[in-house]
């Protein structure tokens, strides 16, 4: 009797990897936005703490529903090429005004979905939230470790300490989420699920369009401030986002090579 090698399949391996690249790559880019927004308010390195937990919770948001994401971030592409079509002169062009119709409309769309199918994926998203906050304060220590330990500029560290705390985040979630899902899944009612998860989903990626936008069109943002910020995230976004996406890309192809049973809530 022949005996079968107990490896996974290439094709599983592979889509497993992906799936986590793809969450390494959202991760990455909320957590350098968010720090760079955060830094002029709070300063360092409380910037980096905060960015820490929001943007755990932010990616929450993206697997609360990924359906919905699919539907907003849809949506959001063709209002933006509407906007870059017809309405850059109408005087509406900050980045603050852009991001808030963007999560306005987001809601709307989220808070219709939860109402529309209150079966699906969306109604656990207020647990998956509560599981992403934890998760995110359960990264802190190495953040706070990181800092200590490495005597360089915040800018320099962000980038490895993304690659850290992402597929970090990714596995404590996932551990964790169902245990949230069991006893947490009730707070808000379909509708309340879908607004949040609209909401955030909608900023986020709202936000995401007027970078990519503002590599092309410099005069998308309009205060002074704008184009520091915009500036300071190009500084450091394509280093941080490839190096986490490629470390959660690793950490999905291992636990695709373990066995490890996909995670479906």
């Amino acid at each position: 009797m022949r005996c079968k090698a107990n490896f996974p399949r290439i094709d599983n391996l592979l889509l497993r990897a992906l799936v986590w690249g793809f969450i390494g790559l959202v991760y990455g880019f909320i957590f350098v936005v968010a720090a760079e927004l955060l830094r002029p308010l709070v300063g360092t390195p409380w910037h980096l703490l905060l960015a820490t937990t929001a943007t755990a919770s932010l990616t929450a948001l993206f697997y609360a529903s990924m359906r919905l994401s699919v539907i907003i971030a849809n949506l959001l592409f063709v209002t933006t090429l509407l906007y870059l079509a017809f309405g850059r002169d109408a005087g509406c062009c900050s980045i603050t005004s852009l991001i808030l119709i963007a999560a306005l409309l987001g809601m709307l769309v989220g808070g219709a979905y939860g109402w529309h199918d209150k079966q699906t994926k969306i109604c656990c998203a207020d647990a998956k939230i509560v599981a992403g906050l934890v998760t995110g304060a359960a990264g802190l220590p190495l953040t706070l470790l990181a800092l200590w330990i490495f005597d360089a500029p915040d800018r320099a560290l962000l980038p490895w300490l993304v690659a850290l705390l992402a597929p970090l985040s990714g596995l404590l979630y996932v551990g964790s989420a169902r245990w949230f899902v069991e006893r947490c899944q009730n707070l808000l009612p379909p509708f309340g699920d879908g607004a949040l998860v609209g909401f955030g989903v909608g900023a986020v990626t709202g936000l995401l369009f007027v970078v990519l936008i503002g590599t092309l069109e410099p005069q998308i943002a309009g205060s002074s401030e704008e184009p520091l910020f915009l500036g300071r995230v190009y500084e450091v976004l394509g280093e941080s986002v490839a190096l986490s996406a490629f470390s959660c890309l690793l950490a999905g192809a291992a636990r695709s090579w373990l066995r490890v049973p996909w995670y479906n809530l």
